[in-house]
């Protein structure tokens, strides 16, 4: 009734930047895979990915908006696409037994003139399959501000498709 026995993960992420060189930004993004659930959770393939939202052109957000509000798109903005990292586990890699957490942590180099992103990470259920109950896999969305050296960041949106 409540999916105890299938494999389910709570995915947090918190970023934090800093300048290097005199032209970049280093983002680094700590993902926490906490299991929830009363089974072990193996993930083999995972992602992160990060996206400008600021500075944009005003022109560019219409665009944006408009787009994002028709049938196919949901609703999802879709920022321009900045960087991603992709990761694959080896069997029995990555394995989170229930109760426990794991920390992955993803870094990227940006110009120092992107003030703000979207850093999205994707992770992939090895027990899924078309005849489980279970997600494809566990994602987490998190924006970052950079304005003026200051640290800003928004509570983390944790979903399962």
């Amino acid at each position: 009734m409540f999916r105890d026995f299938e494999p389910h993960l709570t995915v947090t992420q918190e970023a934090t930047h800093r300048l290097v060189g005199t032209r970049y930004t280093h983002i680094s993004v700590t993902t926490t895979l906490h299991n929830r659930a009363k089974v072990r959770v193996e993930t083999r393939d995972a992602f992160c990915s990060i996206y400008q939202v600021q500075p944009i052109r005003d022109e560019e957000v219409e665009r944006l908006y408009v787009e994002a509000h028709n049938y196919e798109n949901h609703g999802y903005i879709e920022w321009p696409f900045l960087d991603q990292v992709n990761r694959k586990f080896d069997a029995n890699d990555l394995v989170i037994e229930p109760g426990e957490q794991h920390y992955e942590v993803f870094g990227f180099i940006v110009s120092k003139d992107v003030e703000s992103v979207m850093i999205y990470s994707y992770f992939y259920n090895t027990a899924f399959s078309e005849r489980s109950r279970s997600a494809q896999g566990w994602t987490a969305t998190t924006f970052s501000d950079m304005l003026s050296g200051k640290r800003s960041n928004q509570p983390e949106v944790n979903n399962a498709i």
